[in-house]
């Protein structure tokens, strides 16, 4: 068990005194705003796409959009998760 001993005193002293943490809470950081941005833009085209399929389809217009969410939809139905 020597061994193991030594290497949490080489991670505390990498981590600790060398200032690891600190990279460690930048890529916290990364990973947050990623997550937030990601997740407010899929609000804003979800709730787009929501409102075009709803309206009702009188004019070409609509129709025109509603075939491109449709389109949009699907694309993203017929992917695996790996994939997007």
């Amino acid at each position: 068990m020597g061994n193991f001993d030594m290497k949490v005193a080489q991670f505390i002293d990498i981590f600790l005194n060398k200032g690891g943490y600190e990279k460690v809470i930048l890529g916290l950081q990364n990973t947050l705003t990623i997550a937030i941005s990601g997740l407010v833009i899929g609000i804003i085209i979800g709730t787009l796409i929501a409102t075009v399929r709803v309206i009702p389809k009188y004019k070409l217009l609509p129709r025109v959009l509603n075939g491109i969410c449709s389109f949009y939809v699907g694309l993203f139905r017929g992917t695996p998760i790996v994939v997007q």
